[in-house]
């Protein structure tokens, strides 16, 4: 729930990527097409599908996205000053005050790591890192985004895995350790798998830390509809229904999970003409 249109479009990628008034301009167009927008609207909270389907409604498309940030699961991670990626981004882009320190640790290797980190050098941080337990070579952001960031001043550190968020006795984060790591044998995925180098483990001093991890699905107020075992919503990746008849579901909330934007808008483009074809008979 948002009190502003354009979901990750407006919230999720920051403004020196996407110009806030391309976004405008595409929703100026969906008003002006009759659509209307009902902001700061908590489907399960301020209404059900249920009731929604009485006022008439006979088709029904989710596409809430994957819109909260992964943890890590270590020791510190509610310390003050440690926030996820996806909530950094739309705290900054909401206008919400957020302080960061000059000293700004980032961890993850991804596209949203970048422009986090590229973010909070724009908010003032002296030092800037990204944190990736992998190496250069595997490391899943676009190459053009890496660059950028390293022309920004970004330090990358490779082969760092987290291990520990620690703190003052005030709860303020003021460090993070990280086990050194190496390269093994490739795991499932063909990546080589970074194991420990024994009894290394470096300290690095943070004033700010966000985990860049990846992103998950919040599915509460969709009482009946079915999950897969990541946790997104079971979706026919052809037709996009769900096991509720007349519910379909689109994007990063379904099956594999957060992707690219385009992705999502592209999925939105079919299901729209599969819906219109449901409401048909």
């Amino acid at each position: 729930r948002t009190s502003v249109p354009g979901g990750m479009l407006t919230l999720g990628i920051p403004s020196f990527r996407r110009e806030r008034r391309v976004i405008k301009a595409e929703n100026d167009v969906l008003k002006e097409m009759g659509v209307k927008l009902r902001c700061g609207v908590e489907v399960g909270k301020d209404i059900t599908i249920d009731e929604l389907r009485k006022q008439g409604y006979k088709g029904f498309c989710v596409a809430i996205g994957a819109q909260n940030s992964a943890k890590l699961g270590i020791a510190g991670e509610d310390l003050k000053g440690v926030y996820g990626g996806v909530d950094f981004l739309r705290d900054v882009n909401l206008g919400n005050k957020v302080e960061i320190g000059k000293k700004v640790a980032v961890i993850g290797g991804g596209n949203v790591a970048m422009d986090v980190v590229r973010t909070a050098v724009r908010l003032g941080a002296e030092e800037a890192y990204i944190v990736y337990r992998r190496s250069e070579d595997e490391m899943p952001a676009d190459k053009e985004e890496v660059a950028e960031a390293m022309a920004e001043g970004v330090k990358f550190c490779y082969l760092n895995a987290p291990v520990e968020i620690t703190g003052t006795a005030a709860g303020k984060v003021n460090g993070l350790k990280v086990e050194i790591m190496e390269l093994g044998e490739p795991d499932a995925s063909g990546r080589r798998k970074p194991v420990p180098i024994e009894g290394a483990i470096e300290d690095l001093d943070v004033d700010t830390l966000i985990m860049a991890l990846g992103q998950k699905l919040t599915p509460e107020g969709l009482d009946g509809i079915e999950l897969t075992k990541k946790g997104t919503i079971s979706a026919d990746e052809q037709t996009f229904r769900t096991n509720i008849e007349n519910v379909f579901a689109v994007g990063d909330a379904t099956n594999k999970g957060a992707g690219i934007a385009i992705a999502a808008i592209g999925e939105g483009e079919k299901a729209a003409h599969v819906i219109d074809s449901f409401l048909k008979g």
